[in-house]
């Protein structure tokens, strides 16, 4: 299918061209390692930032995946948008987003790109092409059967490992774009709403609640993946127990150790996550840098509590033990002169006018 409307024509499509242009940045800043795209990935548990389902769509991990999908999102995107506006194409974009992404997400890891939207604008537009003259003729029995082909070359290309891709998302988008299509002209349209209502919410409870059962990736089966998920949730004693499992099958794997030290860190268990930490570095020196701050941190804790006992001996241990690990430690050097102070004070009151 040719790349219409014309590219020159960019001006009268905001809403598709804020989303194509957030995704080349995006992808860019990811593949020169940069940080500035890390929120823009889903996190686990989803319920700490459901937003991601939305904004995982912009990273792409190929230039050959962006430029792919920018052609299809903005021959259908722009299409959607000059049918129904600009607000009701981005509703539309935020629909097909989240369900695809959360679809990938409960049975999988989750995915990157704009496929699982394209997938779900294309069955979108085929089902209301007929009705909405301003979509006529954008969907052809070819671009239905390009569609289908490249959706099972994707699912080989998973199988045989040559490429993995998204494929749940894929199938979940063009499911709800059709459903919603439906819902847009259809004449029994409450009836369809109703079905789309009831797949967003079984898609919810499948990416939350529900994803430990019907979860069947390797990773998230894997006892370092579940005692790192346990202390996302807070679930401190199952993450101990989980990750004390994976290190003893892998006890040179540097993120199950880190991972496993905070736990231990939240047990109130110091001495054996600093044991780890060390463990860690050794492995790892440049892990020193990111772990130092929050050891000095869990050292500064313990001085504090030392202080509101009045044991001013230890204070100046753990305190000195905290600026070992991370010497520009602001408050490890005015708990110590805050020692220094009341060690003072109590000697002036012995000795006297």
């Amino acid at each position: 299918m040719p790349i219409d409307p014309p590219i020159r024509d960019v001006v009268r499509y905001p809403f598709t061209c804020v989303i194509a242009l957030g995704a080349i940045i995006v992808s860019v800043n990811w593949w020169a390692q940069g940080h500035w795209a890390d929120p823009f990935f889903i996190e686990q548990p989803i319920e700490s930032k459901p937003w991601t389902l939305v904004t995982s769509t912009l990273p792409h991990v190929s230039a050959v995946h962006l430029a792919f999908n920018l052609v299809w999102w903005w021959s259908l995107g722009a299409r959607v948008e000059r049918a129904w506006g600009g607000w009701k194409a981005g509703v539309i974009f935020v629909l097909l987003a989240v369900f695809s992404s959360a679809a990938e997400f409960a049975f999988l890891q989750g995915g990157v790109g704009l496929s699982g939207v394209v997938y779900g604008l294309c069955t979108l537009i085929w089902v209301a092409q007929a009705k909405v003259p301003a979509l006529a003729g954008t969907i052809t029995k070819r671009t239905l059967q390009f569609f289908g082909v490249w959706f099972i070359v994707c699912i080989v290309f998973t199988i045989t490992g040559f490429m993995p891709v998204a494929n749940i998302a894929h199938g979940a988008g063009a499911l709800v774009g059709w459903i919603l299509g439906k819902c847009i002209v259809a004449e029994r349209r409450a009836s369809w709403i109703a079905v789309l209502v009831t797949m967003i919410a079984l898609v919810g409870v499948g990416a939350t609640v529900a994803r430990p059962t019907i979860n069947f990736s390797p990773q998230f089966r894997d006892n370092g993946y579940k005692g790192w998920l346990a202390g996302q949730e807070g679930r401190y004693e199952d993450a101990a127990r989980l990750l004390e499992d994976a290190a003893k099958e892998r006890p040179t794997d540097v993120a199950i150790l880190t991972n496993l030290g905070i736990a231990y860190v939240h047990l109130n268990r110091k001495a054996e996550a600093l044991q780890l930490f060390e463990q860690v570095i050794a492995f790892e020196p440049s892990a020193r840098d990111e772990l130092a701050p929050f050891i000095a941190s869990s050292f500064d804790f313990d001085a504090d509590a030392a202080a509101k006992r009045g044991d001013l001996e230890r204070v100046r241990s753990l305190a000195a033990e905290s600026l070992r690990w991370n010497p520009a430690g602001t408050y490890a050097k005015q708990i110590l002169q805050w020692a220094d102070e009341a060690e003072n004070s109590v000697e002036s009151k012995i000795e006297g006018p």
